[in-house]
């Protein structure tokens, strides 16, 4: 009778052992995991416009703060139910939703900052390509200056797609390339115009000495090497201008003549001294 008695209050004081455990495993503190999936979605949101890039510490943040919440939620889950505490993977959670917000806010800041950026330095090479094709490509420059200035175009190309395509990173990368390609073809025509300039003032007064002898009564050529065109003056005014082939390498010294498809125009006489218009000049008297 005594061990029935036993047994009864055994079985009776286990079933309710199970029910307090129940209880403690309902009532509890658990993982939500509505807040584990909206952490989730925040991060793809984040991560979609381009935050690793445009918002790397706060992104990176993120990413940790996620992996630190799912070790945790892991530690947690190893403990007995009664011992399980998940407070602090759903602060972690939170901080992760924060996290995702900013970087958002700092991407689209950012982002619009970089479309102006890129917008005012594709116009700038644009501006730098077209001043090198009216001037500079005109001048007999090295092979290695043209190949640079020719893959500048076409990076500048790729940098303007992708820009037109919200890719402002890839346009970034693109233009960074332009830019040094174009302004070092830039800078070496530009030395070699300027080594070339440095006789001007030697030209310019061989044209206005040559000019005042025209004045008395000599006929003068005055040959405007940049403009490949040749002056025929006399009696101190132009009087016919010629365009001349001085061949490829037409900066240096003439000892022979150029093309034969010259053609000739006439020069109003009223037309004031040309001696400053004539920037690159030889001279030719009689």
């Amino acid at each position: 009778m005594n061990f029935k008695r036993i047994t009864f209050y055994t079985a009776v004081g286990g079933v309710v052992l199970l029910l307090g455990i129940g209880a403690i495993d309902l009532l509890g503190p658990k993982p939500t995991l509505d807040q584990a999936k909206a952490a989730r979605e925040s991060m793809a949101l984040a991560a979609k416009p381009g935050a690793e890039t445009f918002a790397h510490t706060i992104y990176q943040s993120m990413l940790d703060n996620y992996d630190s919440a799912m070790s945790e939620w892991g530690r947690q889950n190893a403990h007995f139910d009664f011992g399980r505490n998940y407070q602090k993977v759903g602060q972690l959670l939170d901080r992760v939703i924060a996290d995702a917000s900013q970087a958002q806010q700092i991407t689209f800041e950012q982002k619009s900052q970089t479309r102006n950026y890129l917008q005012l330095k594709l116009s700038g090479l644009e501006r730098q390509i077209d001043i090198f094709e009216r001037v500079c490509k005109r001048l007999p420059l090295e092979p290695a200056v043209i190949t640079d200035f020719n893959k500048g175009k076409l990076k500048l190309s790729e940098a303007k797609i992708a820009f037109n395509d919200n890719r402002y990173t890839e346009a970034l990368a693109h233009y960074s390339m332009a830019e040094e390609l174009i302004g070092r073809s830039t800078r070496q025509a530009k030395k070699q115009l300027n080594d070339w300039f440095s006789a001007y003032p030697k030209w310019k007064k061989q044209s206005e000495e040559a000019i005042r002898h025209s004045a008395q009564g000599r006929e003068v050529i005055l040959i405007d090497k940049y403009a490949h065109s040749i002056f025929l003056y006399r009696k101190g005014f132009p009087l016919y201008q010629f365009e001349v082939d001085l061949g490829m390498n037409w900066i240096g010294d003439k000892s022979r003549g150029g093309g034969s498809n010259n053609t000739r125009r006439s020069v109003p006489g009223d037309e004031e001294k040309r001696g400053e218009e004539h920037a690159l000049f030889s001279c030719v008297s009689d």
